[in-house]
């Protein structure tokens, strides 16, 4: 059935957005493409390493890993408190032709990490025994703990130099570097934990080695502007920036985090186990929203003026939801077999969790687009309070779901801490930039979504036999996007089956004159 606001436009209205929006992003510059791509590359080889470390960690283990990963998180916090910030803020404020001060900001920072940051992951590292009695009731994790401890200010090295290489515009040297890190991260990994057979401590020892390798890199690419030099000045002005931005930072992480104490505290490190490989199954659907993100926020930016913006913005949303939600359905309905190649039978309990934890993505990327009041309005302090309603919902939630029903509570306690901020962000922009947005589409879209999701955990208790299955889940999915096409005008699904061979096209034509 075709929704009302779709009707309300007519084609002339549509095909400026569609068409815009296409060129938005297939003419995005050469650098953002690559420091996109650059961003992403993290997160895909970590789904690299998946299928090695399940199958050669405990459940236990790989459990255990995600409360490593979660203190860690923080830690890289502390290590420079956030002041980074104030360096790419500044870092432009001063011309190319005064080195000396680019100069005094990059050393200020860098001897700050090396003075407070190292000494500080010292202290932590020699209470490695005692953090991991205190998290795990067991001393096993002890050399894991303080080999991740020990890489936090060797981390907080390399994104502060890694990030010069940004300002320097150097996309190439930014791309290679990461690359650089990803791989050797990968062989050390499948060195010292798939063929050493070290265990966990084999992951951080990976993850030291790497970063002091990519750290060392991207000091030497920078060595211009580092000096044995400390600037009071430059050094106070950056902290005042990024200071205040930390507790900011803190809720973010949090946000992710705070739940992966609770779990292991309530239902311990295998159901942990569980819960994280869930997560990083969802990681596809991160990988899908970075891209969109990557393409809206020069394209909402370039339309803030516009007449119709508001139309563009509705339409988006409406788009984005059919198109995440269409990806996140072919994710659940063969998330079994995902689990399976990835992993082993031994995690087939993360099955159900894959449906809901993939919205621990899909409703950050639609906050980027409800949220353009805020951002119209400059008024970010919204964005920190709706970040601190969120960790709260989650913590909240979790201390009452998890006790009573596990790793499920604690899925859509997550969940649920995501559509507080979300719905937050949504009032408060509403207030400041009203928009008249298509709740129709985004409820059919999200209920229909419900739909395929219970289906396919009724399926997995079927005994159907693997053609039958197969051919079920496959019509189901097939439904759902029939139904979700149903909500778009037939003008606009005929541009949309065009797009791809545009795409197509276009990319083929700035391939040919990057060529030429």
């Amino acid at each position: 059935m075709s929704d009302q606001t779709f009707q309300e436009y007519p084609e002339s209205a549509e095909l400026p957005f569609l068409q815009r929006m296409l060129n938005q992003f297939t003419g995005l510059s050469k650098d953002i493409l690559i420091y996109g791509i650059s961003g992403s590359l993290g997160q895909l080889f970590v789904l690299f390493t998946v299928p090695i470390l399940t199958r050669v960690l405990t459940v236990g283990e790989f459990g255990a890993l995600d409360v490593i990963y979660a203190v860690n998180g923080y830690l890289i916090l502390v290590m420079s408190f956030n002041i980074g910030a104030g360096l790419w803020r500044y870092y432009y404020e001063v011309s190319a032709d005064e080195r000396k001060d680019r100069q005094r900001m990059v050393s200020s920072l860098f001897w700050f990490v090396l003075s407070v940051g190292l000494p500080i992951a010292l202290v932590i590292a020699s209470f490695s025994q005692e953090l991991s009695f205190y998290l795990f009731d067991t001393g096993e994790y002890t050399l894991a703990i303080r080999f991740a401890v020990l890489s936090m200010p060797v981390t907080a090295i390399y994104y502060i130099f890694i990030g010069i290489q940004r300002m320097k515009r150097r996309p190439i040297n930014y791309l290679i570097i990461n690359l650089g890190y990803s791989i050797l991260y990968l062989i050390l990994v499948v060195i010292l934990v798939g063929i050493l057979r070290i265990g966990l401590q084999g992951i951080f020892l990976a993850q030291l080695i790497a970063y002091s390798v990519a750290a060392l890199v991207t000091i030497w690419l920078a060595r211009d502007l580092l000096g044995f030099t400390f600037s009071k000045d430059w050094f106070f002005k950056m902290a005042a920036y990024g200071l205040p931005m930390l507790p900011a930072a803190l809720l973010s992480w949090s946000l992710i985090a705070i739940n992966r104490f609770i779990l292991n505290n309530y239902v311990g490190v295998v159901q942990l186990g569980y819960y994280s490989l869930a997560g990083k199954i969802t990681l596809a659907m991160s990988l899908v929203v970075s891209s969109f993100t990557l393409a809206w926020q020069p394209f909402m930016l370039s339309n803030l003026k516009s007449a119709d913006a508001r139309r563009l913005y509705v339409l988006t949303l409406n788009y984005y939801t059919i198109f995440t939600l269409l990806f996140a359905a072919g994710i659940t309905i063969f998330a079994r077999e995902i689990v399976l190649i990835i992993a082993t039978p031994a995690y087939m309990a993360s099955i159900p969790l894959i449906c809901i934890l993939l919205f621990r993505y899909i409703l950050p990327g639609a906050e980027y687009i409800t949220g353009v009041g805020i951002v119209i309005s400059k008024k970010t302090i919204y964005t920190s309070l709706a970040l601190a309603a969120a960790v709260v919902a989650n913590l909240l939630v979790t201390l009452v779901l998890t006790p009573r029903y596990g790793i499920l509570g604690a899925a859509f306690a997550e969940i649920a801490g995501f559509l507080v901020g979300g719905i937050v962000i949504f009032l408060v922009s509403q207030r400041l930039y009203p928009v008249d947005w298509n709740l129709r589409v985004i409820s059919q879209s999200l209920l229909g979504y419900v739909g395929v999701a219970i289906l396919s955990i009724l399926l997995l208790r079927s005994p159907l036999s693997l053609v039958w299955f197969t051919v079920l889940r496959i019509a189901i999915l097939s439904l759902y996007a029939a139904f979700l096409l149903r909500l778009i005008e037939p003008d606009q699904r005929k541009m949309l089956y065009a797009l791809p061979r545009q795409v197509y096209v276009r990319v083929l034509e700035r391939i040919r004159a990057s060529v030429g």
